[in-house]
């Protein structure tokens, strides 16, 4: 043979039995790191959607907890004002500082700034409602 005709498949059955099964498993391990390394940032890729997907859910609830207060107190405010009696007062500052409570966990709980911002201002807002209503 010439030296052009050297190559790895004309080296390869000159190789004893015990290399050539070597080598084989070598090649065996060689694909299976590949693979293992594949899966594991496709694994970690699918754990960093999940954990998106976990927070956004987290600030939905947080957002449906201020939403389903702020309904509570327009209601009973309502019917404070409609009836005027000191009990329906009560409930109305109850739901008020119901929905202070919501509004601080969502605070506490937001991490996108877009969203935090909102929740923010949001209780500001509130803050800003509350101080001009009179305490009974």
């Amino acid at each position: 043979m010439s030296k052009r005709g050297w190559s790895l498949t004309s080296k390869l059955p000159t190789l004893r039995f015990r290399a050539k099964v070597m080598l084989g498993f070598a090649a065996v391990l060689a694909i299976s790191a590949v693979s293992l390394c594949i899966a594991y940032f496709g694994f970690e890729h699918v754990s960093a959607a999940v954990a998106s997907y976990r927070n956004s859910v987290a600030e939905a609830d947080l957002a449906r907890n201020i939403d389903r207060e702020l309904i509570a107190y327009r209601a009973a405010a309502r019917y404070y004002i409609v009836t005027g009696k000191e009990d329906d007062a009560k409930t109305a500052l109850v739901a008020q500082t119901s929905l202070k409570e919501a509004i601080d966990k969502s605070l506490a709980g937001t991490k996108n700034p877009g969203r935090l911002e909102s929740v923010k201002r949001l209780g500001a807002e509130f803050k800003n409602f509350t101080d001009t209503l009179p305490k009974s």
